[in-house]
């Protein structure tokens, strides 16, 4: 089932009035060309030193990760979706809920997105293009039921960055590459905006009889920021397909 955040999405007895993102949400879904579900597959969680410390004397640590994220398409001043901590919109989950079930992967859904080719800034342009801006905040960390203030700085980030992402099908292929030939491949090509580390993956006519899925890692902090900070080790999986 397709779910999007939309930022000001207003209802009532008269329905949605005066939100641009609401608008722009429904158009595509109505007359897109491609839905993306976005998933986070969280891996496992690291403590900072401080905490770990305390968690080997028997203490009980417990923290909330938020996971944020705004989903923009290229060229547009508002966003397709959008989950914001002051918002009260973020996707949770808590150290001790993660612990308990490692080692498996915990899949929290993000949101469904719907594009549309028409809607395009430059229409002769090949592909379409999104970002895809996640963020997951420094929990307030507690030991033995007790915030834990040593080494906490209101507002930080354990992961924070946009992963620029364009679609392309085979006639957006074909105008990208006039000499490939009648192929009816689809492409992908995503690079982090600060991390960098540009990659493009080709998919044939057998794979997109199911959703081409895009496993995308997050890039690894340093390890002072790590012992200071702790961290969340995660995939950002995008599932695209055509939508009609």
């Amino acid at each position: 089932m397709a779910c999007a955040y939309a930022y000001r999405w207003h209802s009532g007895y008269f329905g949605i009035v005066n939100s641009e993102e609401a608008y722009q949400n429904l158009v595509r879904f109505l007359f897109g060309n491609f839905r993306v579900d976005l998933w986070l597959d969280i891996e496992g969680v690291t403590l900072p030193d401080g905490v770990q410390a305390e968690e080997k004397k028997g203490r009980k640590v417990d923290a909330v990760y938020q996971i944020e994220l705004v989903v923009s398409t290229h060229g547009k001043t508002w966003s397709l979706s959008r989950r914001k901590a002051e918002e009260d919109s973020p996707a949770c989950r808590t150290y001790q809920g993660l612990k308990a079930q490692a080692p498996a992967v915990d899949p929290v859904h993000l949101s469904t997105v719907f594009m549309m080719k028409a809607a395009k800034v430059k229409a002769d342009k090949p592909g379409i293009s999104y970002s895809v801006t996640l963020g997951i905040r420094a929990p307030d960390y507690e030991v033995a039921k007790a915030f834990w203030p040593d080494g906490h700085f209101e507002g930080v980030s354990l992961f924070r960055d946009s992963l620029i992402v364009t679609l392309f099908d085979p006639d957006d292929l074909r105008q990208l590459d006039p000499n490939q030939g009648p192929a009816k491949d689809w492409m992908v090509r995503y690079t982090w905006a600060e991390h960098g580390g540009a990659v493009d993956k080709r998919f044939t006519p057998v794979d997109i009889t199911q959703p081409i899925v895009v496993e995308v890692s997050l890039p690894a902090p340093i390890a002072a920021v790590v012992a200071r900070n702790g961290a969340v080790t995660a995939k950002l999986r995008m599932e695209a397909r055509a939508w009609r």
